[in-house]
């Protein structure tokens, strides 16, 4: 008998429409599809689902799971087609392009790590720059000028494919 009253339970539980007594539903309660808890699903989840034509609710539990916005859920699986975000370019700027080998403490404090670049005092301690494709940071300091040089840790590679003189971007 116990078995069979948690088995009611459940059942009553997981159906999401109300039922009643004989088994009917009321006119309201028939076209809620929802959820048993109008309440928790939002309008921007209801409208974004609406965009990509799935369910509110696999929707609301997809995004409590994620933690995604609802829209940015839908691109990252596909049910939407969102254009790319917009990189933010910084200035080009010819420089002065070295490599050096030394490995330990920089100028800044920490330690050398790949991407770690040497740069000239025009350049404050956190400047980033996109070489060749590659991110590197400033937190280095050399002797090989005050102004438009970068010297790349461990990149003898780009220094030497790219030449003495490089454009790099100067990253926002």
């Amino acid at each position: 008998m116990a078995r069979a009253v948690i088995l009611v339970s459940l059942l009553v539980v997981l159906h999401s429409t109300p039922v009643l007594a004989d088994g009917s539903q009321t006119a309201d309660e028939a076209t809620d599809t929802t959820s048993t808890h109008p309440d928790a699903i939002s309008d921007t989840l209801v409208d974004a689902a609406g965009k990509a034509g799935v369910d509110p609710v696999d929707l609301a539990g997809a995004v409590s799971t994620t933690g995604l916005d609802p829209l940015a859920y839908l691109c990252k699986v596909g049910e939407l087609s969102c254009p790319e975000p917009a990189v933010a370019h910084g200035r080009m700027m010819t420089v002065r392009l070295t490599y050096y080998l030394e490995y330990g403490r920089t100028a800044s404090g920490g330690m050398t790590y790949a991407g770690s670049t040497a740069c000239s005092y025009n350049f404050p301690f956190g400047t980033k720059f996109r070489v060749a494709g590659e991110v590197f940071t400033c937190n280095d300091r050399g002797a090989l000028g005050s102004s438009g040089w970068l010297d790349l840790w461990r990149r003898p590679d780009l220094a030497h494919r790219l030449g003495p003189y490089a454009t790099v971007e100067v990253m926002p």
